[in-house]
């Protein structure tokens, strides 16, 4: 399955489920609120200074060490929209959409330089951007856990 196809798959799955969430797992929450839910064979990993020098706040694998999820925060100082984040994505990484997960207009996108599915969105206070990233995009094995965890993105605080 190509790359473009998993993103598409993914789309569709995310679109057309709801609720469908990681059915036993660990949720991981941060302090403004956003929240996900993790298998429960997954590993929180340390951040390295490269790492948060990129904005990632969050790093865990799979017990097994094949697939990934990152989380990056950044701070952009004013109030933006998921239109806005959309048509910065869409002209950047391929098969941008916007899709709406658990009340979050979320802004999903294939990142092939890195093999991963980004999931954008807008923090709870309005101007931060909370990127997900699940990695590697290319291994079919993980489409359904994939979605599993991005199907359980939640802002508690919202």
């Amino acid at each position: 399955m190509t790359m473009k196809r998993w993103a598409a798959l993914a789309v569709i799955l995310l679109t057309l489920c709801t609720g469908a969430a990681v059915s036993e797992g660990r949720a991981v929450r941060f302090d403004d609120g956003f929240e996900f839910t993790l298998p429960s064979d997954w590993v929180q990993l340390d951040v390295s200074e490269a790492m948060g020098e990129a904005g990632i706040v969050y790093a865990a694998a799979s017990g097994d060490g094949r697939n990934t999820v990152q989380v990056s925060w950044s701070d952009l100082g004013e109030r933006i929209t998921a239109g806005q984040v959309y048509e910065e994505l869409s002209a950047v990484y391929s098969d941008t959409r916007i899709i709406e997960i658990n009340d979050i207009a979320v802004v999903g996108f294939t990142d092939t330089g890195n093999d991963a599915a980004g999931f954008a969105m807008v923090d709870a206070a309005g101007t931060g951007l909370r990127v997900l990233f699940l990695a590697p995009e290319s291994d079919e094995a993980f489409v359904d856990t994939a979605v599993e965890i991005t199907m359980s993105i939640r802002y508690g605080a919202r």
